[in-house]
């Protein structure tokens, strides 16, 4: 699955397009690291529940909605997905 069909599938739900209506997902490679994006969508709850002040912020930016990031990706996925983003 490439990169644009990832965001397509999992993250069109909440996030539209990487800029329509929106522009919290412009430069989050640069803003967070790919490292900790990695990690942030594949274990979000984790990072809430280790009191992340980052993934706090953004669940109480978006009114603690129930849905967070969990995906299981592959690494190869997870870069790929991050390249798109960027």
């Amino acid at each position: 699955m490439n990169s644009q069909k990832i965001f397509r599938t999992d993250c069109n739900t909440c996030h539209v397009t990487k800029v329509k209506h929106h522009d919290y997902l412009k430069g989050v490679v640069q803003r967070v690291g790919e490292n900790y994006l990695m990690l942030y969508i594949t274990k979000q709850d984790s990072l809430i529940m280790a009191k992340d002040k980052y993934a706090v912020n953004v669940k109480e930016a978006f009114n603690n909605q129930g849905n967070s990031h969990n995906f299981k990706y592959t690494e190869k996925q997870l870069k790929e997905l991050i390249e798109y983003l960027r």
